[in-house]
Formats: structure tokens, C-alpha cells, sequence
């Protein structure tokens, strides 16, 4: 699973990215009205003229100033920029946005289309919430940086070389990181949240769904005793750590979870709790790796049964044992959480 996040309707998110490889990527199609070509070279330079050559176009609000700016645009350039605006929200989770407010955005730009454009329907989740600068005054860079990205993967570029571009995550972020901007104002910093949101988005099983460069550094910074093969590039510190960590601990890890937040986030380091499914990463050097197969031979268990738990616990933080009275659920549970914890003083039993 790596960084693929679960549950929760995500995987529509990851869906709709990869029908955006496929019908705007590798071909000039559209997400909201299959075969009729809106991702097309054309397009793509008509709308980052008229978007991102013009940003002191008068105007009130982000809506107001984009009709200024499109007055006399074909119905395609609307389409896009919709299409654009629907790919900008897919990383944002519901605490983010909620998905009714994503609707409403789109549909304000293809209702200043001289022709009728239907919507297509956006994921309900997201994976992360970008901040403020994303939603608001960086959006125009966010949205150019889509644009440009777009447009220059078709420029001049064979197809069989970009369709193997879109198949390889750091030959894609090596091209990303290297674009040189065209539009007014844009820059890799004013863009950098929209970059990383979409190396997830399209290489979820390689790249974190974090959006924030600060949170990068820091994880890696605080995890640095896990990065094995030295190198500069943050994202494949952050793949060996996760590598390291998941090795011990199963699948699943998620840097923002409680128990690991607090230990790179220092304002959430008051948050540490003690329960069954918390995993103790700060004593990993002390007490070693979970050996589900002592635990499974001490419990008189198979040891694919240990491991499913602890997995389990991993992913969704809690499991729930269920059986007669007698047949020893809680023994199992106390036994299991004093493995994960390494110690009884950091096991609370609660009885409801």
C-alpha cells in the first residue's frame, strides 16, 4: 500500500487523476464530455494567455476577474478551465473544502460559457488540506501550474515519450521540477503545493500525500536515522523512512497520525496518548522490531493471524475481538498491546 491512502471514498480521487492522465495527459480528451478535445495544445495556450498573462485583470473576486479575463473566449477555454479547477480540488480534503463548494466553483466558470457545459461529479474526500495559500490568493499560481504543466508536456514532445513519462514517477517530477514558467508571476516556489499535490495524486504508491515542503523537511529531519542511501532528494528520504518504518510495523503509516505527528510536530506533542494500536517509534532503537511470530507462539496463535492485527491496528487504529465469554479475547489484547507498547506502564485498560 505505501502512501496510497484508504478508505473514505479516496480511491475516487485516485481515479479521477489517472482519467486525467489518460484523457488530458497522454491525450487532447475531456473529463466532463469524453470525446471532444479540450486538453489540446490550443486550448491550453489560449487559456494560460488569457489566465495568467493577465493577472491584474480588474474584478471582484477569483469569479469576477476570471470573466473579465475570458470575455470572447470560445466554449472550449471555459471548458478547461473548469476541467483545470476540477483537477486543483481533488487533493483537498472535506475539512479543506467540502464538496459541494468544489461544484459550486466549477460550475461558476462553465455558466460564463456561451453554451451549455455539464460538470462532471467531484470526489466527496481529498487527501490533504493545502492551507489557506492554496485556496485562495496562490490559486491563480496552483491553476498555472496545471496549465503549464499540461501544455508543455505536449509541446513538441513525441507521444511515446511522454506516454513513458506519465509511467515514471521521478523521470515526471525530474520534468515538473525543471518547467520553465511562462505566465505572469509564476514561480517553483508560488507553485510548490500544487507540484506535490499532484506527484501524489498521479504516483501515490511513490510520492507522500503531503503538500507542505516544511512537513517534508521536518519528517525527514526528525527520521533521518532511517534514510540508508544518503541523498538530497527530500521525497526519497521520505520513501526509505516509510520503507524502514513499515518493515517493523506494517503497512499503513500515516506521518500525520497521532502517535508520529508528535514526535516531528512539536505544537502536537501533547497530543501522545497511550493506547493498544499506538506504535512507540521513538524506542524502536531500544526495543527492536514487533516479532509477531514469538507473540503467535506464546499466545499458542498462527502467526498470519498476529500479523493481520497488527496491520489492522496500522491502518485503522483499532480492531475489535469478538467471541463467547471465556475464550480469552482480552488476554489476546493485553498481550498484543504489551507487545506493540514494550511495556505494561504504557498499556491502559479501559472497561465500558
Amino acid at each position: 500500500m505505501g502512501s496510497r491512502r484508504i478508505g473514505n471514498g479516496v480511491e475516487n480521487v485516485y481515479a479521477a487523476a489517472q482519467e486525467w492522465v489518460e484523457r488530458g495527459l497522454r491525450a487532447d480528451d475531456s473529463l466532463f464530455t469524453p470525446g471532444e478535445a479540450i486538453w489540446r495544445p490550443r486550448w491550453l495556450g489560449e487559456l494560460r494567455r488569457r489566465f495568467l498573462d493577465r493577472p491584474n485583470a480588474p474584478g471582484g473576486g477569483f469569479h469576477g476577474k476570471l470573466r473579465l479575463q475570458f470575455a470572447g473566449s470560445p466554449p472550449e477555454v471555459y471548458q478547461l478551465m473548469g476541467e483545470v479547477l476540477f483537477i486543483h480540488f481533488l487533493i483537498i480534503s472535506r475539512n479543506g473544502m467540502r464538496d459541494d463548494t468544489k461544484a459550486k466553483n466549477i460550475q461558476q466558470v462553465l455558466e460564463m460559457s456561451p453554451r451549455p457545459i455539464p460538470i462532471a461529479a467531484c470526489p466527496a474526500t481529498g487527501i490533504a488540506h493545502p492551507g489557506q495559500y492554496f485556496l485562495s490568493t496562490g490559486r491563480p499560481y496552483q491553476l498555472g501550474f496545471l496549465i503549464e504543466l499540461a501544455e508543455q508536456l505536449k509541446e513538441g514532445m513525441p507521444d511515446q515519450e511522454r506516454n513513458e513519462l506519465l509511467q515514471d514517477p521521478w523521470g515526471f517530477k525530474e520534468f515538473a521540477e525543471a518547467i520553465q514558467f511562462r505566465g505572469a508571476g509564476m514561480t517553483a516556489n508560488n507553485t510548490r503545493a500544487q507540484r506535490y499535490a499532484v506527484y501524489h495524486l498521479l504516483f501515490p504508491d511513490t510520492f507522500e500525500g503531503i503538500v507542505s515542503e516544511d512537513h517534508k523537511n521536518r519528517i525527514a529531519s526528525t527520521f533521518e536515522r532511517f534514510v540508508t542511501e544518503p541523498t538530497d532528494d527530500v521525497d526519497r528520504k521520505l520513501q526509505q523512512i516509510r520503507s524502514n518504518l513499515e518493515r517493523r510495523y506494517g503497512s499503513g503509516i500515516n506521518f500525520y497520525e497521532p502517535e508520529i505527528i508528535a514526535q516531528w510536530d512539536d505544537s502536537k506533542s501533547g497530543h501522545w496518548a497511550s493506547s493498544v494500536s499506538h506504535r512507540i517509534l521513538t524506542q524502536w532503537d531500544n526495543e527492536g522490531s514487533v516479532d509477531c511470530e514469538a507473540l503467535a507462539s506464546d499466545l499458542y496463535l498462527p502467526a498470519d493471524f498476529i500479523q493481520e492485527i497488527n496491520i489492522l491496528l496500522a491502518d485503522k487504529r483499532q480492531v475489535i475481538f469478538q467471541g463467547p465469554p471465556g475464550t480469552g479475547k482480552t488476554y489476546v489484547a493485553r498481550a498484543l498491546a504489551r507487545h506493540l507498547a514494550g511495556a505494561d506502564e504504557r498499556v491502559t485498560l479501559v472497561q465500558f
